[in-house]
C-alpha cells in the first residue's frame, strides 16, 4: 500500500510475517530464535501457541532438525506457524501479520487464534492482521475493509458487526464442519465443543498428520573430493578440447621448443668458434640463427592461438554439459542442494575452467617441453652435469609431492568455502523485508563476514603454500647456478667438460 500523504510514526519493536513465509536454512530453532537468547520455558510455549510442538517432536533431531532452502521440507502451513513463532518469540511490540493463516487448516486457524493471538503472550500488544478468516472478527478491537488498496471501512467491531449483520460470528456451523473434516480424514479424536468452539483433548496431534512418519534430513552437507585428481578428470578435459586441436598443441610446443634450444645451442656454437666469423663474416651463422629465431616464432604463435582456442572449446563443452546435468536432475537434487551451491559450480568454479585452467595447463606444456629439452642439451653438451640432477630431481619430486597434496585440498576447500558466501547472501535477498522488519541486519552482517573470513583463511593458506614452494626453487635455482659459476671459473686454463661458451648454455 502506497502512503499517499501523512506520516506514519512507528513507536515500539516492530514484527513482521508475510502471506508467503521466508524461511532462513538453518534448524527450526535458529528460524525462530532469528539471533535471541534462547529461554527453554517461553520458547516451548511459542512453539504450543503456534501448533508446532507435535511436529517439532516429529521431526528429525526435533527443533535442531535442519531445514531445506525456503523451508522446502517443511508444508506451507509449518513455514507460516515458524514465521508467527519468530515474531512472538521476539516479544516484539507491534505484530504485522499480512495473512499468515491463509496456508492453515481451519482447525489449525482455530487454535492459533485462541492461544497465540488471544492468549498470554500476546496481552497488551499491538497486532495488525491482515486476514480474510472470519473467525478473527470477534478479536479485534478496530475493523478496516481494504478493496483495491483503498479503505472503505473503518470502525470498531460491533459497529461493524451492526451495519453488515451478524454473518461473521463463530456458530455451530464451524463446529460440524470440523467434526465432518475429522470423521471424512478417518481421525479418531474427542471433540470436546465449548459454546460453539472447539477443541480436543490432544488439539495438536491431528495437526498436519501427513507428515513422514520416519522423515530423514534432505540438505546434503557439500561435499569434496580427497586424494589425488583421477586421470578421467585429464583425459575429459583433453576430449573437450579435440583431438586434431590437442595434436596441433603438442606438436606447435614440441617444435617450439625445438627451435628455442636449436638457437640457443646454434648461439654458443657460434662463440665457440669465432674463427668462422671470418667466413663471409659471419654471414651464415647469422642466417641460420634468424631463420631459427623465425621458425620459433610461428610456433611461438601457433601454440598460442592453438591453446587459447582449445581452452575455450573445452570450457563451452564443460559448461554445456554441466547445464544439461542440472536441467535434467531431478527434483530430489535441488531440494538437497542450495541455489547457492549451483551458482558457486557456474561462477567460480566455472571461471577456473574458463580463465585459470587453460592459463596454468599452457604453462604446464610449455614448462615440461622445456625441462625436456634442458635434458637433451646437457646430455649433449655438459654430460656430466646430469650428475647434480640425480640429486636435485630427487629434491624436486619431493617437494612436488609433499606441495601438491596440500594444495590440491586447500583449493578445494576454497571452492567448497565460497557456497555458504553465496547462500548467505541469497537469504538476505529473499528475506530483507523481514530482516529489516526485525531490524537483525547486525546479525546477517556478521554471518557474512565469517564466511568471508573462513574462505579467505583457505585462499591465504593456499597462496602461503605457493609462497614456501617458490622460495625453496629459488634456493635450488641458486645452487644450479652456483655449480656452473664456479664450474666455469675453475675452467679457466683448464680443460673441463663445462667452458666460457656453453656455461651460459647450460
Amino acid at each position: 500500500m502506497t502512503q499517499l500523504e501523512g506520516q506514519t510514526i512507528l513507536r515500539g519493536k516492530p514484527g513482521y510475517v508475510s502471506q508467503n513465509p521466508w524461511i532462513l536454512s538453518g534448524t527450526v530453532r535458529d528460524n525462530i530464535l532469528f539471533g535471541k537468547s534462547y529461554f527453554k520455558e517461553r520458547y516451548d510455549r511459542v512453539l504450543s501457541a503456534c501448533a508446532l510442538d507435535i511436529d517439532v517432536e516429529r521431526m528429525v533431531g526435533k527443533d535442531l532438525c535442519i531445514i531445506g532452502e525456503q523451508g522446502f521440507n517443511l508444508s506451507g502451513g509449518q513455514r507460516s506457524r515458524i514465521a508467527l513463532a519468530r515474531a512472538i518469540y521476539h516479544d516484539c511490540d507491534i505484530l504485522i501479520l499480512d495473512d499468515p493463516l491463509s496456508s492453515l487448516d481451519a482447525h489449525v486457524a482455530t487454535w492459533i487464534l485462541d492461544h497465540a493471538f488471544s492468549g498470554t503472550l500476546l496481552a497488551n500488544k499491538t497486532i495488525v492482521l491482515a486476514t480474510y478468516k472470519v473467525q478473527a472478527l470477534s478479536m479485534a478491537d478496530m475493523v478496516i475493509v481494504l478493496e483495491d488498496g483503498v479503505m472503505t471501512y473503518c470502525g470498531k467491531t460491533e459497529q461493524f458487526k451492526e451495519e453488515f449483520g451478524n454473518d461473521y460470528n463463530r456458530g455451530e456451523s464451524l463446529t460440524d464442519h470440523y467434526i465432518s473434516y475429522y470423521m471424512k480424514n478417518g481421525i479418531s479424536e474427542k471433540i470436546i465443543e465449548h459454546g460453539g468452539e472447539i477443541c480436543s483433548s490432544h488439539p495438536v496431534e491431528e495437526i498436519n498428520s501427513h507428515l513422514i512418519e520416519n522423515p530423514v534430513p534432505l540438505v546434503e552437507e557439500e561435499g569434496r573430493v580427497q586424494g589425488a585428481v583421477q586421470a578421467i578428470v585429464y583425459w575429459t578435459y583433453a576430449t573437450f578440447m579435440g583431438r586434431r586441436l590437442l595434436f596441433l598443441i603438442f606438436a606447435s610446443t614440441a617444435l617450439m621448443q625445438m627451435s628455442r634450444n636449436g638457437s640457443d645451442f646454434w648461439l654458443s656454437v657460434w662463440v665457440d668458434r669465432s674463427s668462422w666469423k671470418a667466413i663471409n663474416g659471419g654471414q651464415f651463422f647469422l642466417v641460420v640463427f634468424i631463420c631459427l629465431a623465425a621458425a620459433n616464432s610461428v610456433f611461438t604463435a601457433a601454440r598460442a592461438f592453438s591453446f587459447a582456442y582449445g581452452g575455450i572449446s573445452a570450457a563451452f563443452q564443460v559448461h554445456e554439459s554441466l547445464l544439461k546435468r542440472v536441467i535434467e536432475a531431478p527434483i530430489k537434487f535441488f531440494e538437497s542442494n542450495p541455489k547457492g551451491r549451483i551458482l558457486n559450480r557456474f561462477s567460480s568454479d566455472q571461471y577456473a575452467v574458463d580463465d585459470s585452467l587453460p592459463f596454468i595447463s599452457n604453462i604446464l606444456l610449455a614448462n615440461s617441453f622445456s625441462l625436456l629439452g634442458i635434458i637433451v642439451i646437457l646430455c649433449i653438451v655438459q654430460w656430466t652435469f646430469l650428475v647434480i640432477l640425480f640429486p636435485l630431481g630427487y629434491i624436486y619430486i619431493g617437494l612436488q609431492k609433499y606441495y601438491r597434496c596440500t594444495s590440491r585440498e586447500l583449493r578445494r576447500l576454497d571452492s567448497t568455502s565460497r557456497s555458504p558466501i553465496y547462500n548467505s547472501f541469497n537469504d538476505a535477498l529473499d528475506g530483507s523485508t523481514t530482516i529489516r522488519a526485525f531490524q537483525v541486519q547486525s546479525m546477517f552482517c556478521r554471518k557474512n563476514a565469517s564466511d568471508i573470513t573462513l574462505n579467505q583463511r583457505s585462499s591465504f593458506s593456499e597462496i602461503a603454500a605457493s609462497i614456501w614452494l617458490s622460495i625453496r626453487l629459488q634456493l635450488l635455482a641458486a645452487c644450479i647456478i652456483f655449480f656452473i659459476s664456479t664450474m666455469s671459473i675453475w675452467s679457466h686454463g683448464v680443460r673441463t667438460p663445462i667452458g666460457h661458451t656453453t656455461s651460459g648454455l647450460v
